[in-house]
């Protein structure tokens, strides 16, 4: 072990659990910038936004007793800084403020679930509410795929055994599985079967052709 590893996990190791008042929000403000931007953050912008009013040079020296203690990384010389887990963690531990909502937010919420009577609807209601809370967060939910009705089926030989199914629904959505019969197929008996499940199963769903 070289004796600059020694050093920087003994750094690590000795971190505070708590920070002071301006390390604090310096850091509270670089993660912020950083999860905005997803690029390192610099002294100089730090000083400026901070409201603490401390110049560059000690905004530096603070950033690298951070940086020190393994909340901070540098990527590249004079290319900022960024949060390592270590800091991330203490950032949603002990920085991070969260907004409480109004009550008659959380009333207008129920409302809008209790309206929406279908399961999907109240997915919509959901996913709508957290995007406009959060600007980032949006629920999808997939179909059940043994509930679609088929429209098409092609295979396409692969080589080396391997068939890949091509199955295309009334819904307009593709799926793709791959295949490995236990005997070859010819590309002809890849068509004949292509063609029979065509005219056997379109229209029906999976659920049904797997019950036939």
């Amino acid at each position: 072990m070289t004796p600059e590893h020694s050093k920087s996990t003994a750094g690590a190791r000795g971190a505070p659990d708590s920070l002071g008042d301006r390390a604090g929000v310096l850091l509270k403000g670089l993660v912020e910038c950083y999860l905005v931007d997803g690029q390192p953050v610099g002294s100089k912008y730090l000083s400026s936004s901070s409201g603490l009013g401390l110049s560059p040079a000690t905004v530096r020296s603070i950033l690298a007793e951070l940086e020190h203690h393994g909340f901070l990384t540098s990527p590249h010389t004079s290319a900022g800084r960024v949060p390592t887990p270590r800091g991330m963690r203490h950032f949603v531990d002990s920085l991070l403020t969260v907004e409480s909502q109004p009550v008659q937010a959380a009333d207008r919420l129920q409302s809008d679930l209790t309206a929406a009577t279908a399961e999907s609807g109240k997915l919509a209601v959901a996913g709508d509410w957290l995007a406009e809370m959060s600007h980032l967060v949006g629920l999808v939910r997939a179909p059940r795929s043994d509930c679609h009705r088929l429209r098409q089926v092609e295979f396409v030989d692969l080589g080396a055994g391997h068939i890949l199914a091509v199955l295309v629904t009334w819904e307009g959505e593709v799926h793709n599985k791959l295949i490995q019969p236990e005997t070859p197929c010819s590309p002809g008996q890849l068509e004949q079967a292509a063609n029979f499940l065509n005219r056997e199963f379109v229209g029906k769903t999976l659920d049904v052709i797997r019950s036939q």
